[in-house]
């Protein structure tokens, strides 16, 4: 059974939880993503400032991973 069609990655912390800038939280979503998509990872889920641009790179690397994001987390 290949358990990872049935995981998920997420990183949820904001720029300002994780006293990193903007540019390098987006990297490690990116990166996150990548590692998913490598993985044959089911879904990716992040925070909703990120959506368009992981939605676009998992679009340019013809991935199948699913996006999700959260609605009125903290």
């Amino acid at each position: 059974m290949k358990v990872n069609k049935y995981l998920d990655s997420t990183y949820l912390k904001t720029p300002t939880q994780s006293g990193l800038s903007k540019e390098e939280t987006l990297q490690i979503v990116f990166d996150l993503t990548q590692e998913a998509i490598d993985n044959d990872i089911f879904a990716v889920m992040i925070r909703p400032d990120y959506v368009k641009e992981v939605r676009q790179y998992i679009n340019d690397k013809a991935s199948e991973v699913v996006l999700g994001t959260v609605i009125g987390f903290h």
